[in-house]
């Protein structure tokens, strides 16, 4: 976890970084063990404050690179598990859109939240704090799957 984030957390909850044994993040909360204490979930929001607010948002595109991928371009906020379609999904629009013969050719999504994403092409991501901005980097769907507790580290 990022040391900074941990001393906010420290602050919030009246202890020294020391003290805090583990810190997992979840999609709006920390779950944090501190030395002599149960664990205990802890806000984003509170913690990060206006901070969050702050925060400039991580443009994703999606691109067809050939003329059979173009269509329906999506980006959609991982919220959980689902028996159907195996995760809960909130679909965002699209800020800017370029169109194709077939469909569309790009699509940008600006992203204003941290937690897990997948796009239209399969790829599964992150949007995380990092230092006083938001960015994004590629992750595995078996890494979601485990943030969502439906497979066991």
């Amino acid at each position: 976890m990022n040391t900074k984030i941990q001393e906010l957390i420290a602050a919030h909850l009246n202890v020294t970084p020391d003290e805090i044994i583990k810190a997992s993040e979840l999609y709006k909360v920390w779950s944090v063990v501190v030395k002599g204490r149960r664990g205990r979930f802890v806000s984003k929001a509170k913690v990060l404050g206006d901070a969050i607010i702050s925060l400039s948002s991580v443009t994703w595109k999606v691109e067809a690179t050939t003329r059979r991928q173009e269509g329906k371009k999506w980006v959609a906020r991982i919220d959980g598990l689902d028996a159907q379609y195996g995760f809960k999904r909130t679909f965002l629009s699209a800020k800017e859109i370029e169109w194709g013969k077939f469909g569309m050719r790009v699509a940008r999504f600006e992203i204003e939240e941290i937690g897990f994403y997948q796009d239209s092409d399969g790829d599964y991501f992150k949007v995380f704090v990092n230092g006083n901005e938001l960015d994004a980097e590629i992750c595995s769907r078996l890494e979601v799957s485990a943030r969502f507790g439906a497979v066991k580290v």
